[in-house]
Order: structure tokens, then sequence, then C-alpha cells
């Protein structure tokens, strides 16, 4: 068994792998250390090592900043275009919780792409109540906020990872009902939260651009109109 951890080793100093590929590695070692074996899937299972480098540990950061990221600047959003109409109380949106935040299984990933970010924001169980436990908070957030302006449905019925490119460039800027939001104040972005961070390790780095470009940048988007300037 120790042939198999000394051979396990040299996979993580890849410079990037799936899970898929690590499992398939693994595998393939298991047999060759001990062919006699046929319990190598479930051997895997229970053995596998996770560092940061791998793919679903990065997908899991790169997830929770994001979606720190999309709430607050959904809620300056709104609190620069109501300007003097806005009241903090009933007008910001609640977080989503951590739980909600760390699932990235493929299947829910998937789910994320494909629906709309207030269909998520609404849903009480993926959020932290912070207004001792009143239900539907958020809900009577959305609803107060299009009474005031209409033009909130525009943002909060694009797909989650729609503003993700704001996020990762760092755009500073947003135009938005003929309006310019300035987001230069934010220190939520993908540059502020995990790149400079982690500049000192440039495998880690590599493995996040890798894991964003196959994951969170969606190709069909050339340009989110909104975005006015980067940083």
């Amino acid at each position: 068994m120790n042939e198999f951890f000394e051979q396990y080793n040299q996979i993580s100093n890849f410079e990037f792998i799936s899970e898929e590929e690590e499992k398939s590695y693994l595998i393939d070692i298991y047999r060759s250390t001990d062919p006699q074996s046929d319990n190598s899937a479930h051997f895997i299972q229970k053995k596998r090592i996770h560092t940061k480098y791998h793919t679903d540990n990065i997908k899991r950061k790169l997830n929770v900043k994001y979606f720190n990221f999309l709430i607050e600047f959904i809620n300056r959003i709104i609190k620069e275009t109501l300007g003097d109409e806005y009241i903090e109380d009933k007008m910001k949106f609640c977080d989503f919780n951590y739980k909600f935040k760390k699932n990235v299984t493929s299947n829910y990933f998937n789910h994320l792409k494909e629906n709309s970010i207030i269909s998520f924001l609404i849903n009480d169980k993926n959020i932290i109540n912070k207004n001792k436990g009143i239900k539907n908070y958020n809900s009577s957030v959305y609803n107060l906020i299009i009474t005031k302006n209409s033009n909130f449905k525009d943002i909060l019925n694009k797909n989650c990872f729609d503003f993700f490119p704001i996020f990762y460039n760092k755009s500073i800027e947003f135009l938005f009902d003929q309006r310019i939001i300035n987001l230069s104040e934010m220190n939520c972005f993908y540059e502020d939260v995990l790149k400079n961070n982690n500049s000192n390790d440039k495998k880690y780095i590599t493995n996040m651009e890798n894991v964003i470009n196959k994951y969170f940048l969606r190709k069909e988007i050339k340009e989110i109109k909104f975005v006015v300037q980067k940083s």
C-alpha cells in the first residue's frame, strides 16, 4: 500500500486535473500495485486524498466567493438606483447561506447555470435569515423593489453566472437603467479575494484559471451589455 501512496503523491504535482481524471489515475495505480484486488473503486472512494489544488475544491472556493460578490453587487445596484427612496431594512436582500454556495456537484452546478438568480434568492432554505426568522423576507424585498423600479427584473431574472465576467474582470462601473453604478468601493472581486491572496502560488492560480474557463465562463456570453469599464 505504501507503493500506492508514493505513486499517488505524483498526481498532486500535476498542473491541472479533474475529479474524473484523478479517479481514473487512482484506479489504475491501485490495480497496478494490487492486481489481485477487484474492489478498487470502493477503495478509491474511501482513500482519495483532496488538496486545495483539486478541481472540486477550487470550484467550491470560486462558487462561494462569486455568490458573495453577486449578492453585494445586486444590493449595491438597488441602493444606488433608488437613492433617497432606498430603505435598507426593507430593500436589502439577505445573503445566500454557505450550504447553498458550497454545493458544486455536477447536477446542482448545472441547475445553477440554467436558472435565474431570483429563483434561488427567494427560497428561504438558500439564504441566511438575518431578520429573526421572518419567512419569505427576500420575496418581500423583491416585490417591493420592483414596484419602485420594474427594471430590477432585468438583473434578477438573469442566470446565476451571467455576471461572472464582472466578478472575474473586476469591472468598476456598471450601466443600469441609464445610470452608471460605481463598483470601485467593492473589494469582493476575483482579483481581491482569490487571485491576489494566492499570487505566490502559481500552480493554484493556473488551476483556478483552468477551472474558471472550463466551468464558470459561459462561452456564449461574448459581452455583458451592462459593463462600462474595467479597473
